[in-house]
């Protein structure tokens, strides 16, 4: 406190001097009309800006509660009004405004976490049993297809990733061909980049064909994208080396779609009776 007052004792002329002058100040603000108009208008400007800032401020911290609400009005949409997709998602090439989803379900998902340099990389996903999920399931982007689910608990999943050399996600097929498949392959470097196998050289078939979910995959509906042919060689075999660029990029994937086969169980239940 002693220190206080020898500070205010000591500088008491200039004290009194921003005093004196914040009070001409006032004066001059209060009874002319002029300095006055221009104090608020200055001062509004500085509350706009700092309101603004304040606004965009809390609209970064709620982008996570914003994109959660649109993943979920996209699934909804999905599920209900396709022909109206197209206007939320104007980075889907439009392919879920044709989808046809028949007897599967939709479920957003966010992936919370990610590999995309090992051989066989994995995802994990915020939905569990708890939410109708089961291994199986197919995943898919706005974008395209990313995997499928291993493994569930109550409220995660375990997905493994599209990018896999040992276990095929989906089964596909070239769009542009009639009913013509093939089997995926990742070589384990480029994230972006697949191979098609089995496809024969009397094919007819070019760069930017498109590759998607044929109609004999259970985890996915028809027609989901893949990828689109990048490039095609020959090594003097009876087989291209045909080479996609895949339409999700899984480095830069957040959100995502669980398609829920309804009658998949019953199909199960088929296929594992042995005949013989």
């Amino acid at each position: 406190m002693r220190r206080v007052l020898e500070f205010l004792i000591g500088h008491r002329v200039f004290i009194l001097f921003l005093f004196l002058l914040s009070f001409s100040f006032y004066f001059i603000i209060q009874f002319q009309e002029y300095q006055n108009a221009r104090f608020l208008h200055s001062a509004n400007a500085v509350s706009a800006s700092i309101h603004t800032s304040r606004s965009n401020i809390q609209e970064y911290f709620n982008l996570q509660e914003i994109n959660n609400d649109l993943v979920q009005q996209n699934a909804e949409l999905l599920m209900q009004r396709r022909d109206s997709l197209y206007a939320f998602l104007p980075d889907s090439n439009s392919w879920m405004v044709n989808l046809d989803l028949g007897d599967f379900r939709v479920v957003p998902a966010k992936i919370i976490y990610n590999t995309v340099s090992k051989l066989n990389n994995t995802f994990v996903i915020d939905k569990g049993n708890s939410h109708g999920l089961k291994k199986g399931m197919g995943i898919a982007s706005s974008k395209g297809i990313v995997g499928k689910i291993i493994h569930v608990n109550r409220n995660y999943s375990l997905c493994l990733s599209i990018l896999n050399t040992q276990n095929p996600v989906v089964m596909p097929k070239i769009l542009e061909l009639q009913n013509k498949s093939g089997r995926l392959e990742w070589k384990g470097k480029n994230p972006k980049v697949m191979s098609l196998k089995d496809i024969h050289r009397f094919e007819e078939i070019d760069t930017g064909f498109h590759i998607v979910s044929s109609e004999y995959s259970l985890n996915f509906p028809e027609n989901v994208p893949v990828g689109k042919i990048k490039n095609i060689s020959t090594s003097g075999e009876s087989f291209y080396n045909v080479s996609i660029e895949l339409s999700a990029d899984l480095r830069k994937t957040r959100y995502v779609y669980v398609f829920q086969n309804q009658n998949k169980e019953e199909i199960d239940s088929l296929l594992s009776i042995n005949p013989y």
